[in-house]
């Protein structure tokens, strides 16, 4: 028999290791399923960092920790962007791991679901990687923007070139722009949504004036209208 001394030491030591392999437990990284992290460093490579147009191209990689996944384990990547509280799926993509590690190409996609009502939105998508042992847990946000492209010819077949264009949002907010050489007329970077596209009419000082001139004059027979049916 030890001296007590000797037993409060042990019984700390036994403490100490309890307490070190609760800590270990507590720690470990889970995925979504509760389990061991099967995947870690799940990212986006895009050309703007952590931002992306529909129909660019996107890099999405992950990355297996400790060569627990064989080369070729088939995998399957699910997009799902949050819109209204609810997960909304943009996409699936078929990959396998290569050397601990899963890295595909991804063409940007939009949902009509963020279209409905004529809001504007910047989505942000993210997505899981699952195999036969489980799923991972979501990856970082990937914001993402729209674009408007729009050619226009003349009745000669000739593009409008340098023609001034106007785009009106629902809300009622207006951007302007002149096309290129080749009568295209685009904007990039734009909110999901709906927009209408026109001929910007430019009008010329004495067309201004006119209109000033009137409005006022409308204004004043207005006022000579009230005028007179008050003495009625």
């Amino acid at each position: 028999m030890g001296t007590l001394s000797q037993k409060i030491i042990a019984a700390a030591a036994a403490f100490l290791a309890q307490a070190l392999i609760g800590c270990a437990s507590a720690d470990a990284p889970k995925d979504a399923d509760g389990g061991e992290r099967l995947f870690k460093s799940l990212g986006w490579e895009s050309e703007k960092d952590g931002t992306a147009m529909v129909g660019q191209e996107v890099w999405i990689t992950a990355s297996a920790p400790g060569g627990k996944i064989e080369d070729g384990e088939p995998a399957v990547i699910k997009i799902t962007a949050a819109h209204d509280g609810n997960d909304i799926d943009i996409d699936e993509i078929e990959a396998s791991v290569t050397g601990g590690k899963i890295r595909v190409r991804w063409t940007v996609k939009d949902s009509p679901e963020f279209f409905e009502g004529g809001g504007y939105v910047v989505p942000k998508y993210s997505f899981t990687v699952e195999v036969a042992d489980g799923e991972s847990e979501k990856s970082p946000e990937l914001s993402v923007y729209g674009f408007i492209a729009h050619r226009l010819v003349g009745s000669d077949g000739k593009a409008k070139a340098g023609e001034k264009f106007v785009v009106k949002r629902t809300d009622g907010k207006t951007i302007e722009g002149k096309r290129d050489k080749n009568g295209t007329a685009r904007l990039e970077w734009l909110p999901l949504g709906k927009y209408e596209i026109s001929r910007l009419i430019e009008k010329t000082a004495g067309q201004i004036e006119a209109e000033k001139k009137a409005a006022e004059q409308e204004s004043e027979d207005e006022g000579k209208d009230d005028g007179s049916k008050n003495g009625e």
